[in-house]
């Protein structure tokens, strides 16, 4: 499949868009005892879901069987093959998957290729199921069929102290690694290989670049790496990084290679993690969904 022109919009071009696509992934299990609850996270939680944006649905099971598991799957395919006219292909995350829960992506014909269903079954012994706020906004709850002031989709409380502890540890290990491994990028740029340096310029020059740039301006997701940058940085911060990633020849590699040196010694002196204050304040955003956005406070 080709790669389409900025300006086209093939989306447009297919009968299922995304609130349809989770509308049929809803409808298949609404009514079934063995789905405690459904919600929407990813784009749509932090209201930023557009006619591009992925189904990032969730669906929390009655117990964490497999064969319970298997079968809230088997329903909601049998949906996709008959409402969204047929899955065109599937991806069966490995298990045990990193967060303890089942995953699969679909893609189906009546969506086409541009809005993919990422499906993921919560085992309800697994404590964290992707509902604090403060990290990954909030969830759009389809349904939840939990007792009145107890409902399954609560946000949980957030734990400041040990936020702050994986801070540290994230900003101590950037700066203990960035230093002693720089020479990798510097060496290959002296061999004349384009393809190694821009490797290790990605994964040992910007990668923690982009860790301290979380830190400061987003420190309550400070790891969610290069996703959402876009929005969460600056918008000259933001423009200067992606200006780092497009890298031309070997001379432009060095030029960027020594300006991103530079910024990150710049933000490493900065930041003082212990000295960050987290508040938070509610906003608004499209419709109508409230949502966490952090006042940082860094004293300097």
């Amino acid at each position: 499949m080709s790669t389409p022109p900025a300006d086209a919009d093939p989306a447009a071009t297919y009968p299922l868009d995304r609130a349809a696509l989770v509308a049929v992934v809803v409808d298949a299990v609404r009514d079934r005892p063995d789905v405690l609850a459904a919600w929407e996270g990813g784009s749509a939680a932090w209201g930023r879901a557009d006619r591009w944006s992925d189904a990032d649905v969730q669906l929390l099971a009655a117990d964490d069987e497999p064969a319970t598991i298997d079968a809230i799957f088997e329903a909601v395919e049998r949906a996709l093959a008959s409402g969204g006219g047929g899955i065109t292909h599937r991806f069966h995350v490995p298990e045990p998957a990193w967060h303890g829960h089942a995953q699969r992506f679909y893609r189906v014909a009546a969506a086409g290729p541009f809005v993919m269903l990422d499906l993921v079954v919560v085992r309800p012994g697994v404590p964290e199921r992707f509902l604090a706020p403060e990290q990954h906004g909030h969830a759009r709850v389809l349904f939840d069929r939990g007792a009145p002031g107890a409902p399954h989709t609560a946000p949980p409380p957030f734990d400041t102290t040990a936020h702050r502890a994986r801070m540290r540890r994230a900003y101590d290990d950037a700066v203990a690694r960035f230093d002693l491994f720089q020479p990798l990028v510097v060496k290959d740029i002296a061999r004349g290989r384009l393809i190694d340096a821009v490797s290790f310029f990605h994964g040992l020059t910007l990668r923690p670049l982009v860790t301290l740039l979380g830190l400061r301006h987003r420190p309550l997701r400070f790891d969610f790496g290069n996703r959402y940058l876009h929005a969460d940085l600056p918008p000259a911060d933001a423009a200067r990084l992606a200006d780092l990633f497009c890298v031309r020849d070997l001379t432009d590699l060095a030029d960027k290679h020594n300006a991103a040196c530079r910024w990150f010694h710049a933000l490493a002196r900065e930041l003082d993690v212990e000295g960050m204050s987290f508040e938070v304040r509610e906003g608004r955003v499209a419709e109508g969904i409230d949502f966490v956005l952090p006042v940082v406070e860094t004293g300097d």
